[in-house]
């Protein structure tokens, strides 16, 4: 019983933040540029790495606005995971990210694949989860996989909030 008020509370305050977040008149301008270095991209507030695991937990010289993404695109269920997600709360800085893997995809193909709105949609619930303090293991990185694609796929509540 204690579960299920706790997930009727989320949702309701998953709506709510929907809701507050809602863009009114924001137009999202690309802020970013890919390099030919170690990082992957750059964008506003410092640089985008992306690699496997081991490529990103022996990487030196981190600052704090860097970005990292584990690619695990060769796994049964290809995903990026974007580390410590809970960070980012500006939305254009999001965006950035995401048109980042998707332009990583093109240049390096795999079976990973997913639209740009599931991945708003799924990041966006995992910051509010965080922010809630929800599943916090869980809902810290935020794991693009090919499996929530569908789970996050909403088109009415994306188009209508166009997070």
């Amino acid at each position: 019983m204690k579960n299920n008020t706790k997930n009727k509370i989320l949702f309701t305050s998953i709506l709510v933040m929907l809701i507050l977040s809602y863009p009114f008149k924001h137009k999202y301008k690309k802020n970013y540029n890919i390099l030919d270095d170690d990082a992957f991209a750059s964008y506003s507030g410092g640089l985008i790495y992306i690699g496997n695991s081991e490529y990103i937990n022996n990487l030196e010289n981190i600052n704090d606005g860097d970005i990292l993404v584990i690619d695990e695109r060769n796994s049964s269920d290809p995903e990026m995971i974007i580390c410590d997600s809970y960070n980012i709360k500006d939305k254009d800085i999001r965006n950035d990210v995401l048109e980042v893997l998707c332009i990583y995809e093109e240049m390096h193909p795999s079976k990973w694949n997913r639209s740009i709105e599931s991945m708003r949609f799924e990041w966006l619930c995992h910051n509010i989860a965080y922010y809630f303090n929800y599943r916090v293991k869980d809902s810290r990185d935020v794991d693009l996989n090919n499996g929530d694609e569908e789970k996050y796929k909403h088109k009415i509540l994306n188009r209508f909030f166009r997070i």
